[in-house]
């Protein structure tokens, strides 16, 4: 009788679980999953460097709302790109 293994985890199912897996909140066995792909895939433990530096570079960049004006504009923007204009 062969025992069931799962395939290996690719690096775009890495990319959904890693904040989770930063913050602790996988269960047992997809935690296992995302370590064992970080044992072996550079890329994912580049990506994972990269996704701390700028979480840490951005810590204090949020203590401050922007200016009233700034955010306006900015929410103008995302509005207008989501009704497909420019």
């Amino acid at each position: 009788m062969s025992e069931h293994t799962t395939p290996p985890m690719r690096c775009i199912e890495f990319v959904d679980y890693v904040t989770d897996w930063e913050e602790g909140a996988l269960g047992d066995e997809i935690r296992a999953e995302v370590e064992e792909h970080l044992a072996f895939c550079t890329t994912c433990i580049a990506y994972v460097h990269q996704l701390r530096a700028t979480v840490s570079s951005l810590r204090g960049a949020l203590d401050e709302a922007p200016p009233a004006r700034a955010r306006e504009a900015a929410l103008a923007s995302f509005r207008a790109r989501r009704r497909g204009e420019r």
